[in-house]
């Protein structure tokens, strides 16, 4: 419901992290499809902001691309070839520097990232670690643009094209849908101070 305050407590249990300087974790991972059991993730992208006083600083980036062991659909295969992801190392080999970008209990953030991304971390955790995945607080922009925004769908590209937070960005790297969407992050967060929604 357009307007609502659903989300209002996770908003402002996020912003008190980010005032605090807690830590953001805004993160996003390409997979070869949506079954967990039979697809692989093929790229992992992350930036890690912290508030200084009034300014927010990304002080990590982690933008990687694994080998999946197969093709990845022709969507995807777009952005990335199959002859780059052939080249770049398993995601085993890769799992480590997610794992330690990503530390004990983070505050993550990213864009449906609680039905589709953490599931594939939680995969990737227990193959590797056999650890759960376990943020100590996650938000889901998703989940803000569906309750302030009313448009026709909230696919990431809209819903940055219709809070003007796509300036610059042309979608042909995987880093690029976390920018987006910590920029809808920035955009989003100030509707649940002014009661208001975009059509």
């Amino acid at each position: 419901m357009i307007n609502s305050q659903n989300y209002l407590g996770p908003v402002r249990y996020a912003q008190e992290l980010i005032l605090k300087g807690t830590p953001m974790i805004v993160f996003d991972v390409k997979t070869t499809g949506s079954n967990l059991v039979k697809d692989k993730v093929f790229a992992f992208s992350g930036i890690k902001v912290v508030k200084e006083k009034e300014t927010a600083l990304i002080i990590d980036t982690l933008d990687i691309l694994t080998n999946p062991g197969f093709s990845v659909s022709e969507n995807y295969g777009r952005m990335i070839p199959d002859r780059v992801l052939s080249a770049a190392p398993g995601e085993e080999e890769c799992f480590g520097k997610i794992y330690d970008f990503f530390g004990k209990e983070p505050f993550v953030c990213g864009y449906n990232s609680i039905a589709f991304d953490s599931k594939f971390m939680q995969q990737m955790y227990s193959r590797y670690k056999n650890e759960d995945f376990s943020p100590s607080f996650h938000l889901d922009i998703r989940k803000m643009a569906g309750e302030k925004l009313d448009l026709e769908n909230y696919r990431l590209k809209l819903v940055a094209r219709t809070l003007d937070a796509d300036g610059g960005i042309e979608y042909n790297r995987p880093i690029d849908d976390v920018i987006v969407a910590y920029r809808c992050w920035t955009v989003l967060e100030r509707y649940y101070d002014e009661i208001k929604s975009i059509t």
